[in-house]
């Protein structure tokens, strides 16, 4: 059985038993799901953080799960996937704590197979219920359903994802800080010929510029100093995969070019290695900046450029698509509501505010607030009282309004009469940090996070403008 006409629905299994582990997966395969199976919680964490699932079935009793912790993980980070536990060894200590996290079912090993069956295909059904259509029409599959909208930008990226499935063209996504980048590259990458292969995820603004070749590329033992073993790059974990390089204009342009060979050529040498390494991977890219505008001021390779613009997606921000406002509201509160309050809903007035409200920060800016009312709320709905101050007013201060990179008349000192496009762009943002680390005293990690950068990142781009963030510190 699976979940949609074009998607077999992905199931992880975590276990320490060889044999359930193997008995298991072969019997979900026959009814049609896709299973990937590991034997320990740290594997488990890290293939929910690498790729995408629709179910995951875990004991208990394994390898780095001793205090539940893949079970805290799920509970904080991803409790929209539901989990199943089976276990050999019940204790009501485990049981009570794993039903206050909100598990989807707790069963007992030896576990027959009909009650097995059973409690995925009710657990998938559940999720499918839960889950908001992208569209309007039932009947149409919900082959995206990690994207939430039913808007028309929304349906013209729905109809540019389904011309794209096929190809292994590179792909660069262009939209605003917030907009869900991330999300439409791992539905790109789950939608391919690549879907079996690792999706990974590389920062362009978490890496010192000094380490980036290393972390890229890897390096062979005895490179420099420290270096005691080989070391594999993020490049050679995505072979046979995708590659997602996000905030691509932050490279640092002596890597551009390296970058650039292991692009077209699909090759790359480690640092202080003699031997190229081939890889087959596919690139996805994405950016807040407006890289012809960087090509042209030389601080972006127009070669590295055309290689990856292939197909470009532009992503809308949240405020050209306020009809789906509410449907990405509603499915946050069912994602972050605490077990047992299905019934916390919006009242009439809080949906007007939000549906009025800009929205500068994204879908990101959208969560946040949803995860701050669930947080204050001590009722069965969020009313007004529950809302931060700028939306409680229908405003937003300047500095909220303003993201890195954008053009915002409120924060240009003066009008640039005469200057290039380039010209406007960095006083616009030079300016814009200047706000930013006025609003936040200079400290780095609070105005990074408003910014929806890395800290790494808001570093790299103060000291592009010489801006010292201890100069604003009271």
């Amino acid at each position: 059985m699976t979940g949609t006409d074009h998607r077999p629905e992905r199931i992880l299994i975590a276990d320490d038993e060889p044999l359930f582990l193997r008995t298991t997966g072969e019997l979900l395969r026959r009814e049609g799901y896709r299973c990937v199976c590991v034997s320990d919680a740290a594997s488990a964490m890290e293939q929910l953080r690498q790729h995408s699932f629709d179910l995951v079935l875990s004991d208990l009793n394994m390898p780095g799960n001793f205090k539940l912790e893949l079970l805290h993980d799920h509970s904080k980070h991803r409790s929209r996937i539901p989990l199943i536990v089976v276990t050999g060894v019940p204790t009501l200590p485990s049981a009570i704590e794993s039903i206050r996290l909100g598990i989807a079912d707790y069963l007992l090993k030896p576990v027959r197979v009909e009650d097995l069956l059973a409690s995925v295909r009710r657990a998938l059904d559940l999720r499918r219920k839960a889950r908001p259509r992208r569209c309007a029409s039932r009947d149409e599959p919900d082959r995206f359903g990690d994207l939430i909208g039913a808007s028309r930008p929304m349906q013209e990226l729905y109809a540019i994802l389904e011309r794209i499935s096929g190809s292994d063209a590179n792909v660069l996504i262009r939209g605003e800080s917030g907009t869900g980048k991330e999300i439409v590259a791992r539905t790109i990458h789950e939608n391919s010929r690549r879907a079996e292969g690792p999706f990974q995820v590389i920062d362009c603004t978490a890496v010192p510029d000094s380490l980036f070749e290393s972390v890229l590329f890897g390096h062979v033992k005895g490179a420099f100093t420290g270096a005691s073993q080989d070391h594999d790059g993020l490049l050679a974990r995505c072979d046979g995969g995708t590659a997602f390089l996000d905030e691509l204009g932050e490279l640092p342009l002596p890597m551009q070019g390296k970058l650039l060979r292991a692009v077209q050529e699909q090759t790359f040498l480690p640092v202080g290695g003699h031997t190229p390494r081939r890889i087959n991977t596919r690139f996805i890219c994405a950016t807040h900046r407006d890289l012809e505008a960087e090509v042209e001021a030389g601080r972006f390779r127009q070669d590295l450029y055309y290689r990856l613009s292939v197909i470009p997606i532009q992503l809308p921000p949240l405020r050209e698509r306020r009809e789906d406002i509410m449907l990405l509201a509603e499915h946050l509160l069912r994602e972050l509501a605490p077990p047992g309050a299905a019934g916390l809903a919006f009242s009439p007035q809080v949906k007007q505010r939000l549906e009025a409200y800009d929205w500068p920060g994204n879908v990101r800016e959208l969560r946040n607030f949803v995860e701050y009312a669930v947080a204050l709320n001590t009722t069965d709905s969020i009313d007004l009282e529950d809302l931060p101050a700028s939306l409680r007013e229908g405003t937003a201060s300047s500095v909220v309004s303003c993201r890195a990179g954008d053009v915002v008349t409120d924060v240009l000192p003066e009008p640039l009469v005469g200057a290039t496009r380039t010209e406007v762009l960095a006083t616009a943002e030079s300016r814009y940090l200047e706000l930013l680390m006025t609003s936040h005293r200079g400290n780095v990690s609070e105005a990074a996070r408003q910014a929806g950068l890395s800290r790494q990142g808001l570093h790299k781009l103060l000291k592009r403008y010489g801006i010292d963030p201890d100069a604003f510190r009271v």
